[in-house]
């Protein structure tokens, strides 16, 4: 489960996973009316995240699920509820989950987790489940850069004043 406040705090944007369908959906509530606006059926696994990616509008929303995918939503052009876009990148399974498992591998401790939007409606970070950060660039469909937590990372050095040592 995920929600939030639109940013002119009129709408909220929600998402879930409907039991029994295993198909996670995405809904945007009117805060004015008091009734369901949109109702996406927008992944294949529990939706995690949702934002709306622009503050200027309510137009644009991100989602992202266990199915690994941050998906892109523009109310204007919506039909048939498909994405207007989709991030792909989420799908490595981090080595500490490998190693730990020693089993068949499984999209388990896979998916996202966050999605955090610049707020312009064009950039994007992401987080998920397989220890990396992305930033996107929304209007591309595209990832600038990754980072990705090393399970053996060995902690800043600092000088005895606390400073990070150069």
């Amino acid at each position: 489960w995920s929600i939030r406040f639109s940013n002119d705090g009129k709408e909220i944007i929600a998402g879930a996973n409907t039991s029994g369908s295993g198909h996670g959906q995405i809904f945007v509530y009117d805060l004015e009316t008091n009734r369901t606006v949109l109702r996406v059926r927008a992944h294949a696994g529990d939706v995690n995240a949702v934002a709306f990616a622009d503050s200027a509008s309510s137009n644009l929303l991100l989602s992202g699920s266990d199915d690994t995918f941050v998906k892109v939503w523009d109310r204007r052009s919506l039909s048939g509820e498909r994405a207007s876009g989709t991030l792909v990148g989420h799908t490595e399974v981090s080595s500490a989950f490998w190693e730990a498992s020693r089993a068949v591998l499984t999209s388990e401790g896979q998916g996202i987790t966050f999605v955090a939007p610049k707020g312009d409606g064009r950039y994007c970070l992401s987080n998920g489940k397989d220890q990396s950060v992305k930033l996107w660039d929304l209007r591309m469909s595209a990832s600038f850069s990754s980072t990705r937590r090393s399970a053996r990372a060995d902690p800043p050095r600092s000088d005895s004043d606390g400073r990070p040592a150069v």
